[in-house]
């Protein structure tokens, strides 16, 4: 962190990472995450593996909705489990 300098926008780039790379280093080390974090992880990875498999470009909107929904699904019930398992920092980035 002391190595830290420049402007303030290539500052705050440079802290952004330093707090991806701690929380990155925690979810590793303790399987501790931040708030929606699966929320977050889930809704992506669905919009991806729904949006890409219909193929049709028409049908883009479509796999986007139900990745959405399944997405959001999937990632609330993991993050309820790892409130449930104490798991969960109260931070949000």
């Amino acid at each position: 962190m002391n190595e830290l300098f420049g402007p303030d926008k290539e500052l705050r780039k440079q802290i952004r990472k330093l707090q991806y790379a701690v929380l990155t280093l925690l979810e590793k080390e303790t399987g501790a995450v931040t708030k929606i974090y699966y929320r977050r992880k889930w809704v992506v990875i669905e919009i991806s593996a729904f949006g890409a498999a219909l193929g049709n470009m028409a049908y883009l909107g479509i796999g986007m909705s139900f990745g959405i929904a399944i997405g959001v699904g999937i990632g609330t019930k993991k993050d309820k489990e790892a409130a449930a398992q104490d798991k969960v920092l109260d931070i949000e980035i």
